[in-house]
């Protein structure tokens, strides 16, 4: 083999050789550095969803707080643990206020379209009272350590239960996380 034909030996396997690491390292390499830059392009914008979001529910919880009480901060229990709370919360506040509760009666729970995970666990509550303890329980329910909505009330006036005496009919409800929700 002469000279010329080293030479183009050479040349011809460095530039194979140049073409091969430019093929198998420089451009898998610069792909994977242009993904990972994406990457954090998205998550840097997920980050701001997320502080924007978080910043919402902060004032939400502010606006909320003065009308609902300290409720609002607590984390949501489960659908059973919420309905137990519930009834238990019902219960010693229409004894506070002297109001004999006749039936409770659990409903469906209704998911929150607003809320992903989170359902409105209603109660319905029968029972007699004076004018004056139905307001009483809806003032109790502000400083209650639960959360507890007033989602409807029905007043029928009752001459068993004396002068003023009403039958309240009352759907109460709570929200709960739903179990399955990821």
């Amino acid at each position: 083999m002469n000279a010329r034909d080293r030479r183009a030996v050479i040349l011809g396997g460095g530039s194979l050789l140049l073409l091969a690491v430019v093929w198998l390292v420089i451009l898998p390499w610069w792909a994977d550095w242009s993904a990972v830059r994406e990457q954090i392009s998205e998550s840097r914008q997920q980050i701001e969803d997320l502080q924007e979001k978080t910043g919402r529910l902060i004032a939400m919880d502010r606006q909320l707080e003065p009308v609902l009480g300290a409720a609002v901060k607590k984390p949501l229990a489960g659908i059973g643990a919420s309905r137990a709370q519930l009834i238990k919360d019902l219960m010693d506040l229409h004894a506070k206020s002297g109001i004999q509760i006749r039936s409770m009666q659990p409903e469906s729970t209704r998911p929150l379209r607003e809320l992903p995970g989170v359902v409105r666990l209603p109660i319905q509550v029968q029972s007699t009272c004076q004018p004056l303890q139905l307001v009483q329980v809806m003032a109790a329910a502000r400083d209650s350590s639960g959360l507890l909505l007033v989602d409807r009330v029905e007043l029928a006036s009752g001459a068993q239960q004396g002068p003023g005496g009403m039958n309240v009919t009352m759907v109460w409800s709570t929200l709960a996380r739903q179990e399955n929700a990821p």
